[in-house]
């Protein structure tokens, strides 16, 4: 799930329609580039809680860092 929307994201990036040099951005695609940042950080964060307790690393604390 990580890689895939890190590479969404990456695409998204790179479409022409960004207008990154121009006064105005597009509106419809920066909220589709920080929906997909979003699901990455989400991803993460359910990464690190399902593996915060193995070999006894107690990470949970880490889990509410996080968020």
């Amino acid at each position: 799930m990580i890689y895939i929307s890190a590479i969404i994201r990456i695409i998204v990036c790179f479409l022409l329609q960004n207008d990154w040099c121009g006064d105005e951005g597009n509106l419809k695609l920066s909220m589709i580039r920080n929906t997909v940042f979003t699901v990455t950080g989400i991803g993460i964060i359910i990464l690190y809680a399902m593996s915060g307790n193995t070999g006894n690393l107690h990470m949970t604390r880490m889990v509410t860092a996080i968020i």
